[in-house]
């Protein structure tokens, strides 16, 4: 069974609930609607990716990766959003999820999937939190779906908090991390796994009370080729642990069938018997003739940049 929330082409939310808060912090909470309104405003033609802080609000750039067309911009398919759950459907094969215990939460390799705790704040100064995964690929390094970070709907988050070694529950193992600047790929604008990436840079070297990170890695991928995912997921309320085949490989996005669910979105996948990230889930594809899961591929440029920031936005202890 190919576990998947159910949309027609790419999904933004990655939500297990939605949650009203109160604010602490009314000024973050401003500069916030102003930096999503700065981003909403820009011309989508002049940049392919976005580097944003809180203090300087985001900054448009025109790397090395393909730039947004205006075709492109005006025919980027329609989203469609739907939690509901595969699991038990008699006409589908057993869910190969496996649950991944509390003990094994704290050790190798899953104490470095985090939780992501996103929380979002509306016009109406309404709150909404929003659960999604990510990994740790430095000491104070992150990686995960761009759509995890900047929400289509409310823009930058006014919080963004990570939980190594999750376990529900237990949330406190390792404390969390902070976000204070990311890049950020511009799915929001091409509704493209293309585009669904994010190095998100940290508030202290979590990673080495951890005892580890990831490595980011341009692999050599091909069709029927197994991966591995680690994720925390929606339905089961917990991380899990899963393999299955690649589908179809482009050069910057793979097509899959690994199970996964809301909750999922921005968790690593390997090439089995590794743990060098080579892509981050993104979304599932769903239209009648089509079944799969799709992912951000790992490329020499992302490789290359997650390295660069590790020097670059290094935080001596």
């Amino acid at each position: 069974m190919l576990i998947s929330t159910l949309i027609s082409c790419f999904l933004f939310v990655s939500s297990l609930s939605l949650l009203n808060h109160s604010s602490n912090n009314k000024a973050r909470e401003e500069k916030c609607k102003n930096y999503t309104k700065i981003v909403k405003d820009y011309d989508y033609t002049k940049y392919d990716s976005i580097y944003f802080d809180y203090e300087n609000g985001p900054i448009f750039l025109d790397t090395d990766l393909e730039n947004i067309t205006k075709e492109g911009y005006e025919n980027r398919p329609e989203i469609f959003y739907n939690d509901e759950a595969r699991e038990g459907t008699p006409s589908r094969d057993p869910d190969t999820r496996v649950n991944v215990s509390e003990t094994n939460c704290s050790t190798w390799p899953y104490n470095a999937v985090c939780r992501i705790h996103s929380t979002y704040v509306d016009e109406a100064s309404n709150y909404y939190t929003y659960i999604s995964t990510g990994a740790l690929v430095g000491p104070n390094i992150f990686l995960t779906a761009s759509h995890c970070v900047y929400n289509e709907s409310y823009g930058w988050p006014v919080e963004f908090n990570v939980y190594p070694g999750y376990y529900y529950g237990e949330n406190a193992l390792y404390g969390h991390a902070s976000m204070i600047g990311a890049n950020v790929g511009v799915i929001f604008n091409t509704h493209d796994a293309n585009d669904d990436w994010a190095i998100v840079r940290l508030n202290w070297n979590i990673a080495n009370t951890v005892g580890g990170y990831f490595g980011v890695v341009c692999e050599n991928l091909t069709a029927n080729q197994e991966v591995r995912n680690i994720g925390h997921q929606g339905d089961r309320l917990c991380l899990t642990d899963a393999y299955g085949p690649i589908q179809t490989v482009f050069p910057y996005k793979f097509y899959h069938t690994v199970d996964a669910y809301a909750g999922a979105s921005g968790s690593p996948l390997f090439k089995t018997y590794s743990t060098n990230i080579c892509g981050i889930h993104s979304a599932g594809i769903h239209n009648g003739t089509i079944d799969v899961n799709t992912a951000y591929r790992v490329s020499t440029y992302l490789e290359t940049w997650v390295a660069d920031d590790i020097i670059d936005w290094a935080i001596n202890d």
